[in-house]
């Protein structure tokens, strides 16, 4: 019987594809992203639809930092290509780590499809639906999970968040203490979660319990997170006005941290030395057309009242919320691969400057049900992107928050963060952050004085109906009452602040960190000296 040449050929293809392929994959792997994607390109030449090859492609799009390119990708591949369980479980993995929860949403929904009773699927989806703002569906879908008997400690802890989110603190805390039961070697996460519920009052059994698991460490005892035990010991030495102690289970969790999440203080120090050179060209503007919706970035140092004046902003009728986004830091990045971050922003052209802003509108609006004319990004880090958000789009509003800085830096230092903020676990490092955030403060207000609005804490909490007036008219939005009123708003909040701004505005925060004056003077004396500095720069 003669073989069929045809198929003989389709099978040498098919071999010399899989080789290929298999070729770009190790040569990703090692770095070597030209050659990889030589590779591929020889596969899509012949196949320009082959679902592997593209999946290998956008990889090495976003290992060279071109996000948008590598989202192009992403969505055609996730909207338009039929794709098989394998490349779907891979797509959701590459989706996950790029934060592009959208997409993975989509993702998750296909192999739901495929899998209705998966527990472990649902309960990745509701994680999924939390980082898109959908927080009901997400708690749904997580106490399905629950009902279902989804052997996961993880996700009583995500029960307690999203309860958390809804400021329901009572509920809340019995979910992170059914997770503290459930997972005994890792109960920081539950005590600290229990702490970072801001007005729970730690029981003397509760301080107890936990000092002892930490003297059982020290005898050898296993627990993977014993720094957030501390932090939480902190917190509930603080509530007994011991603060002394507070301070001494402060330093212990943070120096811990800091050996594995160190600051780059250099990199950053230079970034801020280069931006601080940057002049924008007259009518530097990178954007042909007009932009129908009005970007609000709110920076500025964390936990210096910005989720108080999102939560305040998004209560106007017209005005949507959004996320923290790290949309605007990955255009940074993609700008800064060449030819350095301040010349390369120089030299955007329009063409690009139009398609990063298309980009990042296009992640910015997922997050809306209905269009709006004004939509609030929230990161406080964007505060060194001031001069490529006012490049891709001229009409956005900045507000950077300005908070006592000795006030600022202690609630800092006393607060965990699962990522991000590596300055904050130790105090001079806040002090090299601080003095660098000031000093590219102080050049942006002079390069763009009219696009910022420096809002003081301490007036918005002492006169609230004066300046978040203010603070209405700068951004060109009528008065309307519910902007006072925002504590009444059943938005859920996923930061830190949740339990605070769902009271109405209080000075309790202004001069909290005066209890560790006398025990930190030298870092008083340091905040001091910047909080002068800033009234004569910012204020």
């Amino acid at each position: 019987m003669k073989s069929n040449p045809r198929l003989n050929l389709e099978s040498i293809l098919s071999q010399r594809i899989q080789q290929l392929l298999q070729d770009a994959q190790q040569l990703l792997a090692s770095g070597k992203l030209t050659s990889s994607r030589l590779a591929i390109n020889k596969i899509l030449r012949k196949t320009p639809l082959h679902t592997d090859a593209l999946i290998i492609k956008y990889q090495i799009e976003a290992a060279e930092g071109q996000f948008d390119a590598a989202f192009d990708l992403l969505t055609a591949l996730v909207d338009e290509h039929d794709l098989s369980e394998r490349q779907l479980f891979i797509v959701a993995g590459h989706l996950n780590k790029l934060e592009l929860f959208f997409l993975l949403h989509k993702v998750l929904n296909k192999l739901l499809a495929l899998h209705p009773q998966d527990m472990k699927l649902k309960f990745n989806q509701s994680l999924c639906l939390s980082k898109i703002g959908k927080i009901q569906e997400s708690l749904d879908l997580a106490l399905i999970c629950e009902q279902n008997n989804f052997d996961n400690p993880l996700l009583l802890l995500n029960i307690g968040h999203h309860y958390k989110a809804f400021s329901n603190t009572q509920k809340a805390a019995e979910y992170y203490q059914k997770y503290i039961i459930q997972a005994p070697a890792n109960s920081g996460y539950g005590y600290w979660s229990l702490a970072d519920l801001k007005n729970y009052i730690f029981t003397l059994q509760e301080i107890e319990n936990m000092q002892t698991k930490l003297a059982k460490m020290s005898q050898g005892e296993a627990e993977n997170k014993p720094e957030l035990i501390e932090f939480a010991l902190s917190h509930a030495k603080e509530q007994q006005k011991q603060y002394s102690q507070a301070l001494d289970y402060m330093r212990a969790a943070n120096t811990k941290i800091a050996q594995s999440r160190p600051f780059r203080q250099q990199g950053y120090l230079q970034l801020v030395e280069e931006l601080s050179r940057y002049v924008p060209k007259p009518t530097d503007s990178k954007i042909p057309h007009e932009n129908k919706v009005t970007p609000i970035f709110i920076v500025g140092m964390p936990r210096s009242g910005t989720t108080l004046t999102e939560q305040i902003l998004a209560s106007h009728s017209q005005v949507a919320a959004t996320d923290e986004l790290p949309y605007i830091e990955r255009i940074a990045m993609q700008l800064s691969r060449k030819h350095g971050y301040s010349q390369s922003l120089l030299n955007m052209t329009a063409e690009q400057g139009s398609r990063y802003s298309a980009f990042y509108l296009k992640q910015a609006k997922a997050y809306l049900t209905q269009e709006s004319p004004f939509l609030i990004d929230k990161n406080p880090t964007n505060y060194l992107h001031i001069g490529l958000i006012l490049a891709l789009f001229p009409n956005a509003k900045i507000i950077n928050l300005i908070r006592d800085p000795f006030d600022n830096g202690m609630s800092v230092y006393k607060q965990h963060f699962s990522h991000g903020n590596d300055f904050s676990f130790n105090l001079t490092s806040i002090e090299t952050y601080v003095t660098g955030y000031v000093k590219i403060m102080g050049h942006w207000s002079k390069q763009f004085p009219k696009s910022i609005y420096h809002l003081s804490y301490a007036n918005l909490v002492s006169e609230p109906q004066k300046t978040i007036t203010q603070l209405l008219e700068f951004c060109g939005l009528a008065v309307e009452k519910e902007c006072f009123e925002f504590f009444k708003s059943d938005k859920p909040v996923l930061t830190p602040s949740a339990s605070q701004v769902r009271q109405p505005i209080h000075k309790n925060a202004i001069g909290s960190a005066d209890v560790y004056a006398e025990l930190l003077p030298q870092f008083k004396r340091q905040m001091d000296e910047l909080k002068t500095r800033i009234q004569q720069t910012l204020l």
